[in-house]
């Protein structure tokens, strides 16, 4: 669960650098079966209040 001062800290984040990624990965001993997807985007807030 999420509390309030993180919920304002990652906005507030977002407002000052929108760049956004997201990693998933599988990992294996063999390493030849190693494999992830990197999806990089802009973020935005939509809806709410701004924060002061």
């Amino acid at each position: 669960m999420c509390c309030v001062i993180d919920l304002i800290y990652l906005i507030k984040n977002i407002q000052q650098n929108p760049n956004i990624a997201l990693l998933i990965d599988e990992y294996d001993e063999d390493w030849r079966k190693l494999y992830f997807i990197m999806i990089q985007g802009k973020a935005s807030i939509i809806g709410g209040k701004e924060l002061e």
